[in-house]
C-alpha cells in the first residue's frame, strides 16, 4: 500500500509513520510504521508500507501516527 505524508519538520531529517490498512467497511486490518527519509519540508512525500495481515485484501490506507516536527 502507499500513503501520501505530508512532511511538516522545517528541516530535512528521518521521520517514522505509522500506516494503518483499512478494508472497505473501515476496519482496520493492520498497522505498519515506515520511516520517511529527507522529506523536503512543506512537501508530500510516498512511503511503500508492507503488510503481510492485509495480503490479498483490498485495503485503503491512513496515516494513522506521524512524528511532527
Amino acid at each position: 500500500m502507499k500513503a501520501n505524508l505530508p512532511a511538516r519538520r522545517a528541516v530535512r531529517a528521518l521521520a517514522p509513520v505509522a500506516v494503518a490498512a483499512l478494508d472497505t467497511e473501515d476496519k482496520v486490518l493492520d498497522a505498519v510504521v515506515v520511516g520517511v527519509e529527507d522529506a523536503p519540508p512543506g512537501r508530500t512525500v510516498t512511503a511503500q508500507a508492507n503488510s503481510r495481515k492485509a495480503a490479498g485484501v483490498k485495503t485503503f490506507p491512513r496515516v494513522a501516527q506521524a512524528e511532527r516536527g
